[in-house]
């Protein structure tokens, strides 16, 4: 999504808090045309899909294969394009604004092209997708600018909304059809949430003063943003086994991550000297 920090096995009802340490990582810093650089997903191969910004304040999706070639993707008529996720038979999922200045979510599988709109919405965000198909986004009316989260699934559409929420955004979905994102509380602060057999929880990072958003998951982790200041505006996390640890790329000034395939590689931007880069992570 444009916006940059922008259970598992176990019953995630009562989540234990522990002190985060830093996780011991392998970096590779990418960007795609040279421009600012935001991955979304890694697929179980090594794939990455995110999109980058152009001078000119508009946005391309990319595909930056294993091997670490990139193509760019612009959907047809569109301005903007954002791929947010790819699954292990290469359907992908994302997001395009139109020439009169509305969000679509789409599709794209063997270079067939299909808009996914809300019902009734003025705005669709298409943010997760599993290797069953199903489609996990959020969605906006004219009558309220609240997000409102739903999942696709066999072309029909289900309400995914936080209990008592004013808005919630879900932001990933895994194979066992787990969601993970964030809601609004009552007083406007984003807290993570899981969605698992029906079940909603909160997952909250201890340092995320600000705020947690959890993105990706897979069978037994989940990666998110805690955001923690204005010094520093958000800080990537790995959660796993009961604990947060921090991913920390060497020299930015502040991270995101955002996917985590099923081998647990990690994606995420990174905020550098230069601006924002990619990254791939492999932590122990």
């Amino acid at each position: 999504m444009t916006k940059l920090y922008f259970a598992f096995v176990l019953a995630l009802c009562a989540l234990p808090i522990a002190a985060e340490a830093q996780s011991p990582c392998t970096f590779t810093l990418f960007r795609a045309n040279n421009d600012p650089t935001v991955p979304n997903r890694i697929d179980r191969y090594g794939n990455v899909v995110g999109f980058f910004m152009t001078p000119y304040n508009t946005t391309f999706g990319f595909f930056r294969a294993a091997n670490g070639t990139i193509e760019r993707y612009s959907a047809p008529n569109s301005t903007s394009t954002e791929l947010a996720d790819r699954n292990s038979s290469a359907e992908m999922v994302g997001s395009y604004l139109d020439t009169a200045g509305t969000w679509h979510g789409f599709i794209l599988q063997n270079k067939t092209f299909t808009v996914v709109d809300y019902p009734g919405s003025t705005y669709t965000n298409l943010t997760g997708l599993n290797d069953a198909g199903t489609i996990v986004g959020l969605y906006q009316t004219s009558a309220s600018s609240n997000y409102q989260g739903f999942e696709l699934s066999n072309g029909t559409f289900t309400s995914i909304a936080y209990p008592g929420a004013a808005s919630t955004m879900p932001e990933g979905i895994n194979n066992t059809g787990r969601v993970t994102g964030q809601y609004a509380n009552s007083g406007g602060l984003n807290q993570g949430f899981v969605l698992s057999g029906g079940n909603y929880s909160t997952l909250n990072d201890p340092s995320g003063k600000a705020g947690t958003t959890l993105m990706g998951n897979n069978a037994t982790a989940i990666v998110g943003n805690a955001d923690i200041s204005m010094a520093v505006p958000t800080q990537g996390f790995l959660y796993h086994s009961g604990n947060f640890t921090n991913i920390v790329v060497p020299n930015a000034s502040f991270d995101t991550a955002n996917g985590i395939n099923a081998n647990g590689v990690i994606t995420g931007t990174a905020s550098m000297s230069d601006g924002y880069h990619g990254y791939i992570a492999h932590c122990h």
